[in-house]
């Protein structure tokens, strides 16, 4: 069992690694070793590559580019951080971090459908069919399109909803901390809150 069933209905707190190294390789392990001394349950990493995630004439390219890791050093990250005792999550953004993400599925413990491919069918359906917990970002969807992709997932149980506002820095205005309890109420899944602030 992982942390995440353990605590279930306590506070479990996942440390986004995603690019705060900037692409500096040791720079993770040291996120990695903070989190760890924190006391995060979780880290969770970012699984993409540049060229499947955005066409060269997007503004970002060259960032994706200049801070992608090689699916050797992610592989690496993900044992470094179980090795630490932390429970890993990954944001699966593209076919290329699903095919990472099957090379290293016995030490994860579970995928976040990040908003960007919330509407991608036969991405999310290949991620529910891992088998494993999966946080599904709604952050900017609405109701119509969160009914749509929880309908590709027959077994509910080991799927919650994370919300949060997507914009970097977030302003606390727009996080609309109110709509967490509507879609509890709604949904009657666990919430998440992936703070942006």
């Amino acid at each position: 069992m992982t942390g995440f069933e353990h605590e279930i209905n306590k506070c479990y707190i996942i440390a986004e690694i995603a690019n705060a190294a900037q692409g500096v390789v040791e720079a993770n392990y040291e996120l990695i070793d903070l989190a760890s001394r924190a006391g995060a349950n979780a880290v969770k990493f970012q699984f993409y590559r540049y060229d499947f995630l955005a066409a060269k004439s997007y503004s970002k390219y060259d960032i994706y580019q200049n801070t992608f890791y090689t699916e050797k050093e992610r592989l690496d990250f993900v044992s470094y951080a179980a090795g630490k005792g932390l429970d890993i999550w990954v944001d699966v953004f593209d076919r290329w971090g699903l095919g990472v993400v099957e090379k290293c599925l016995p030490q994860l413990s579970g995928i976040k459908i990040p908003p960007t491919i919330v509407l991608d069918t036969s991405l999310v359906n290949a991620i529910a069919s891992l088998g494993l917990p999966v946080a599904i970002g709604v952050g900017g969807y609405d109701d119509e399109d969160i009914d749509f992709v929880l309908s590709q997932f027959q077994e509910k149980t080991n799927s919650f909803l994370m919300y949060g506002f997507q914009g970097f820095p977030s302003k606390e205005e727009d996080t609309v901390l109110s709509r967490i309890a509507y879609l509890k109420k709604k949904y009657k899944l666990k919430i998440g809150f992936a703070d942006h602030v």
